[in-house]
């Protein structure tokens, strides 16, 4: 009878895959944890940030939000009263023109009597 050949004598082939299973499954564990860290940390910048935004400093009434809200519309109406301002100052000078010619129509046909 032949005898078959035998596999090296090392370690058999099952506990190879159990321990590439296992640093697997620790390489995963690792990762997992270093994605709960980061998970805590993006957390907690978030909750700073809305505390910063959303919530009164100390000496103000209102939240940083509302400020800035307030200011923006502030701004926003300065600049429509400029545009109305502007609009209102080029009518009159119109108004002002028209009167200077017609004035001087009159002075031209009456001969400045």
């Amino acid at each position: 009878m032949a005898t078959r050949p035998r596999a090296p004598a090392s370690r058999p082939a099952p506990l190879d895959d159990l321990e590439a299973l296992r640093a697997e499954v620790q390489a995963a564990s690792t990762e997992a944890a270093a994605a709960r860290k980061l998970a805590a940390e993006s957390n907690a910048m978030i909750r700073d940030l809305h505390k910063a935004l959303m919530e009164p400093q100390p000496g103000y009434e209102h939240s940083l939000l509302e400020r800035m809200a307030t200011v923006t519309i502030g701004i926003e109406s300065g600049d429509r009263t400029g545009r109305i301002l502007i609009k209102l100052i080029g009518f009159l000078g119109a108004i002002a023109s028209l009167g200077g010619i017609l004035y001087a129509i009159r002075d031209g046909i009456t001969g400045g009597k």
